[in-house]
């Protein structure tokens, strides 16, 4: 199934054109690697093709809304004074639904098996604000895991990861 297409699209800020023209189409169980040097565009492409920003010209189609991005692992509230488990409960699509058993079941479970996936289970009640860089770049893919997106973007995920994280994350994105 066809999720996503780009063509002749070229991305940047104002006139400024800092990556393409760049034509894809992207398939579902499909995995593509954006790889560059500093500043060559990658992150400017990933955020046009989320939505964050429009294209300089081109066309992007997307045949989903069940989009998540990752981004890189630099901005995060410190002072932020919640558990990682917390944190995912409120991030979760069905939190804010009026309060039946049922939902806060489904939250409940569905933030433990991203938690369980990424690694993180067992360090769940610990802080936001005491996550190594690795934990809190899992705690955010966990976070795009539970809106169980049909593309998942990854910014650069593994620039806080160290080897054991690194594979873990590789075999999961490969299940």
């Amino acid at each position: 199934m066809r999720l996503l297409d780009l063509t002749d699209v070229n991305v940047g800020y104002g006139h400024t054109v800092v990556a393409g023209p760049i034509t894809l189409t992207l398939q579902s169980g499909s995995a593509l690697l954006i790889a560059g040097p500093n500043g060559a565009g990658k992150t400017t492409l990933l955020r046009t093709i989320v939505g964050f920003q429009k294209p300089i010209s081109g066309t992007i189609q997307r045949f989903t809304d069940r989009l998540a991005l990752v981004p890189q692992s630099g901005n995060r509230n410190t002072d932020m004074p919640m558990s990682i488990q917390s944190a995912l409960q409120y991030a979760h699509p069905d939190y804010v639904r009026p309060g039946s058993l049922l939902c806060k079941n489904r939250v409940s479970n569905d933030t433990d098996r991203a938690l369980e996936i990424v690694g993180l289970l067992e360090r769940r009640r610990m802080q936001i604000a005491n996550c190594s860089g690795g934990e809190w770049q899992r705690f955010l893919i966990a976070r795009a895991l539970l809106l169980n997106p049909e593309i998942l973007i990854l910014d650069e995920p593994m620039s806080a990861l160290d080897q054991d994280a690194r594979r873990s994350l590789i075999d999961l994105l490969q299940s």
